[in-house]
């Protein structure tokens, strides 16, 4: 590999490091935190297996032109999950929100917290969870201590039956249709945000 300094922009190269890369894998998120230059893998799923782990590859730095990956959680059952989104918290840097995506049985539409210091995973799904259908590919991001949702899939090639724009809030952890003017883009899937 060519040293950093010494590439072009927006020029692909082939990373290496002596840690050992999660598997290979597909559906899974991936959320750059610029205050600690890691980029946090979550999820995903190949032909046999949903994984329920989340990992890190931070990215070199002045001082080491080195890409270390490490596994932060191996196991747990609220990360069994593809075709979700996940964003950098709007008001906190050091959490990561995921919603939806569907396991091997089921769609999710359930709301969790990753806190990077600590490494632990909060559910942050409202006791009365109806308002947002379950679905995987849809859009996400965190602006203003909300998390917006965009469309999705619901099954198979088909998108989910709304057009609507969802916020949850990220402080009273609740669910609202926001109202927007003009024509919304027709059900999707697989797009971003």
């Amino acid at each position: 590999m060519p040293s950093l300094t010494s590439l072009s922009p927006f020029e692909w190269f082939e990373i290496h490091s002596n840690s050992r890369s999660p598997q290979l894998r597909i559906g899974h998120s991936s959320t750059f935190t610029r205050s600690s230059s890691n980029i946090y893998i979550i999820g995903g799923a190949n032909p046999s297996e949903c994984f329920a782990d989340i990992h890190s590859l931070s990215l070199p730095s002045q001082t080491s032109e080195t890409f270390i990956w490490a596994k932060l959680i191996g196991e747990d059952s609220a990360l069994r999950r593809y075709e979700h989104s996940a964003a950098l918290s709007s008001d906190n840097n050091e959490q990561i929100i995921f919603f939806g995506g569907a396991s091997t049985e089921n769609n999710f539409n359930d709301v969790h917290a990753f806190n990077i210091p600590t490494k632990t995973i909060e559910n942050w799904t409202p006791q009365d969870n109806k308002l947002v259908s379950p679905r995987t590919h849809h859009s996400s991001c965190c602006i203003q201590n909300g998390l917006y949702i965009f469309s999705g899939g619901f099954q198979g090639a088909k998108a989910v039956d709304d057009a609507e724009l969802y916020r949850f809030d990220l402080v009273s952890h609740t669910w609202s249709c926001v109202p927007a003017h003009g024509s919304p883009p027709e059900q999707r899937h697989g797009h971003c945000l």
